[in-house]
């Protein structure tokens, strides 16, 4: 008994144990599983371009939410947009949610942030904000104080939110060190317990190899930016909350001195106090060719006086700038360029600066695109500066050059050069000039346009336009009713066809009266319609007008208020095809339009406008959109007491399809879609006597009889080396050769007249365009008979003529192909070549041009005529 009873207390500390540790247990497992519900943390990622990023590339936001999840912290990405600039991310594998607006200033993300910060509701806030404010002209000083006011407008949503604040990464537009030095200071002005901000270094280690375009991170700048902001959020998580901590060091910006600038086709200007001269500045020269587009909107926009330099430039695809009489020293040297035209397939261009490659692989993707490259350091010690480029097409709009010099006093201005005219003329080889309304990126602007056409509150537009692309139908559509509101309708057209009944209304035909329009005229008869439709609205749609700046107007319209409707559709595939928008009276009426298959099509609209001057007037902007009909139906409401409307009687304005602008590439029918003509890389031929390629010796010496020619040289202009009529012929990528002509093969179109294998292998494979330039250089002087073949590998009624210069002279006009298969050998036509160079160009009707032949006029023969055989 004894023995049992001293054994119970045993038992009952071991009990007690036991159940302290069940409890403990239990209380961990509750613990664990508060924690794995607790809400996630949430970030806002807030900037500009860099934080939201194109349709074709990922941000930094994807990387960052990999490494997070990698780290297993739970948070959320927050933010009013879940899409990239134009389009989805590439890849949709993380949180899209974000605030990053493209080429949105400070100022203007100010205006919405109160809203965006209420409804986010941020822990924590990623700020990479200011490049484009000094891009767009804003001072650093207001740049820094508005940063410090976004601050503000979070802490009033969330007291203790915590702030990521970024030195921005480097851009060859402008300089950032200034801004980022402000920056630092401003974090630690902002920086408190409550609510901390961590000073995050984007800017140092980043460098050209890590942008696409020497602006917007490519796939390496984003892991960079990434890691960054990893880090900083490893400080924030680890309680490393102040900003004392020293960022890494920026490098010192060399002090630089103005020397000259040169607006390259513009006039002079005063810019930040440094005076620039204008294109008939002395001791200057270029080669490219003079050009003007005026109406394409720049991005990232900027101030009006660069926005005027920007858009009159000089264009060529070897570009070859000389100063002169430029003093010995240091210097840095800076050059403007642009695209202002849009091409899916761009080719990258390097830049030589005295003869030495200062930068390779530049890229301007995007319609309105422009940049400030460089600066690039040189030292002169021959008093000529010369910078050139090869590769792509590219404008080149200004050019700066600033002194470096490091024993020059801070007080000693430059010396300007002693302006010695040139002695020699500058030669201008012609190059196309692409087309002068194209798609630029619409202005960022999360709320939709809305407009007001009626004079009076009688009456309401009831359309909304849209900001993004709309969704494509698959399934037939049901006919299509009149406006539930109107009362009759007034004109329908047929944009490129004939007249026709659709729906039981009549249609008037291409040539109808009161109407013109810039679109070309065209017909695809093959392409089927998705959806699939009538057959009239069938035959409507398939013929059509086409342009890339649609502008489209009736006159002699009574006033009062109408409802438009507009067809539009895609007749090739086209995946990387831009979105359009359509203006009514000068306002956007529908934004973010995209047609992205072939044979898709839309009846866009009602949009309702009141008329009042007695013109119609619709425009589209972005794209290549095909259109093909307009419907305006009359609204009178019982308040509104006007007239049913006459058919017009004046005069008509066009009775005929217009010619389009000669510099408006169209996709032909039968073709896939190809990029902007985009010239062949020139080979600059030697600077002293000029010297034939192996491959075309001269003829043999000797004493020819009068008139005798012979062969000089022949090139496939689309395609590879081949022998016709005991001739060797080069191929498209023989030397001392150029043309802005697209390439493309159509083997399948049978020539009419057919003609032997050689030929048609030549024919078929041609370069296309609506203004051609085929040069030949490095030619001996002499007088040469030139030949040059000619197709069209479509049917196209309204086909217009087209003309030949050789030389800038004309040699034949009215020349006509518009049947598939038509070709012509035109010519003999005789040039004389003086200055080593041979040029022929095209001036009308988008034609093929497949071939070119030169013969050497050995004596002096009979002269070329504007013939063909």
């Amino acid at each position: 008994m004894h023995s049992h009873s001293s054994r119970r207390p045993r038992v009952s500390w071991l009990l007690g144990v036991i159940l302290i540790l069940l409890l403990l247990a239990l209380q961990s497992q509750v613990i664990s599983s508060t924690i794995a519900q607790a809400a996630p943390i949430r970030i806002m990622p807030l900037g500009d371009s860099i934080t939201q990023a194109s349709a074709q590339h990922l941000s930094y936001r994807r990387p960052l939410w990999q490494l997070l999840k990698a780290d297993n912290r739970q948070v959320d990405f927050v933010g009013s947009l879940n899409t990239n600039y134009l389009g989805p991310p590439p890849v949709q594998d993380f949180d899209l949610d974000h605030e990053g607006h493209w080429g949105w200033r400070t100022d203007e993300i100010l205006a919405y942030l109160p809203g965006w910060a209420a409804t986010a509701q941020p822990d924590i806030v990623l700020i990479h904000l200011g490049t484009t404010d000094l891009v767009q002209g804003q001072t650093v000083a207001i740049t820094l104080t508005e940063l410090g006011q976004v601050i503000d407008i979070l802490r009033s949503a969330n007291p203790n939110v915590k702030v990521l604040l970024a030195q921005v990464i480097p851009s060859t537009l402008v300089q950032v060190d200034s801004l980022n030095a402000g920056i630092a200071d401003l974090a630690a002005e902002k920086d408190n317990a409550q609510s901390s901000i961590i000073l995050v270094d984007q800017y140092s280690g980043f460098d050209e190899e890590d942008m696409y375009d020497g602006v917007h991170p490519d796939d390496s700048g984003e892991a960079k930016i990434a890691n960054r902001w990893y880090q900083g959020l490893q400080r924030l998580w680890n309680g490393v909350t102040s900003t004392r901590v020293p960022p890494a060091s920026l490098p010192d910006s060399p002090i630089r001195y103005f020397y000259r600038a040169i607006n390259l086709n513009g006039d002079p200007f005063n810019y930040g106090g440094d005076q620039w001269e204008g294109k008939n500045a002395p001791n200057y020269l270029t080669n490219g060719t003079p050009s003007c587009n005026l109406s394409a909107p720049l991005y990232p926009s900027t101030n009006s006086l660069l926005a005027a330099m920007i858009r009159c430039f000089v264009q060529h695809t070897t570009h070859e700038l000389t100063l002169t009489n430029v003093p010995d020293g240091e210097y840095d040297v800076f050059v403007y360029a642009w695209r202002d035209w849009p091409d899916l397939n761009p080719q990258p261009f390097s830049a030589q600066l005295e003869g030495q490659p200062v930068q390779s692989n530049i890229v301007l993707s995007g319609s309105g695109t422009w940049i400030k490259l460089g600066p690039w350091h040189v030292s002169m010690i021959d008093g000529e500066l010369t910078l050139a480029t090869q590769g792509g097409l590219v404008n080149l709009s200004g050019i700066e050059v600033w002194n470096v010099d490091e024993d020059r006093p801070t007080n000693t201005p430059i010396p300007k050069p002693t302006y010695l005219l040139p002695t020699t003329t500058p030669v201008s080889t012609r190059t196309p000039i692409p087309p002068t309304s194209t798609f630029a990126p619409p202005t960022p602007t999360e709320l939709p346009r809305t407009i007001t056409p009626y004079p009076t509150s009688t009456m309401v537009n009831t359309y909304t336009p849209i900001p993004t692309a709309t969704a494509l139908p698959t399934e037939t559509p049901e006919p299509y009713p009149p406006p539930p509101d109107a009362q009759s309708l007034y004109r329908a057209i047929n944009l490129g066809g004939v007249a026709t009944t659709i729906d039981g209304c009549p249609w008037e035909s291409s040539s109808a009266a009161n109407y013109t329009t810039n679109g070309f005229a065209a017909c695809n008869p093959w392409q089927d319609l998705n959806p699939m439709t009538d057959a009239e609205r069938t035959s409507m749609i398939r013929c059509h007008v086409q342009h890339w700046a649609h502008s489209l107007s009736l006159s002699s319209v009574p006033d009062g208020p109408y409802a438009i409707y507009l067809y539009a559709w895609l007749d090739w595939a086209d995946p990387s095809v831009q979105p359009f928008s359509v203006q009514l009276e000068g306002e956007t009426v529908e934004s973010g339009i995209l047609l992205s298959g072939a044979g898709t099509w839309r009846r866009l609209g009602p949009w309702s406008v009141y008329i009042n001057d007695g013109a119609l007037d619709l425009t589209t902007s972005g794209g290549l959109p095909n259109l093909s009909g307009i419907e305006v139906w009359n609204l009178r409401p019982e308040s509104y007491p006007t007239p049913v409307p006459t058919r017009p009687t004046s005069t008509p304005v066009s009775t005929s399809t217009p010619i389009p602008a000669t510099s408006t590439p169209v996709v032909t029918p039968t073709l896939e879609p190809t990029s902007t003509p985009v010239a062949t890389e020139t080979v600059v031929p030697p600077t002293t006597t000029p010297v034939l390629p192996m491959e075309t010796p001269l003829p043999p010496e000797g004493t020819p009889e009068p008139g005798a020619q012979g062969f000089y040289r022949a090139i496939n202009l689309g395609g590879d080396a081949l022998t016709i009529d005991g001739n060797a012929w080069e191929g498209s990528d023989a030397p001392f050769y150029t043309t802005n002509g697209n390439p493309m093969c159509n083997l399948s179109t049978p020539l009419n007249p057919s003609t032997d294998s050689d030929h048609a292998a030549m024919i078929s494979c041609s370069v296309q365009h609506w203004a051609h330039l085929v040069t030949m250089s490095g030619m001996p002087e002499g007088s040469y008979d030139v030949y040059v073949y000619a197709w069209v590998d479509w049917d196209d009624p309204s086909q217009q003529p087209f003309s030949v210069q050789l030389d800038g002279e004309l040699v034949e006009s009215g020349i006509l192909l518009n049947q598939a298969g038509d070709w012509r050998k035109l010519g003999p036509w005789r040039a004389t070549v003086t200055n080593g160079t041979l040029e022929l160009a095209t001036d009308g009707a988008l034609i093929n041009l497949s071939g070119i032949e030169v013969w050497r006029v050995l004596t002096g023969g009979p002269g070329g005529g504007g013939g063909s055989d």
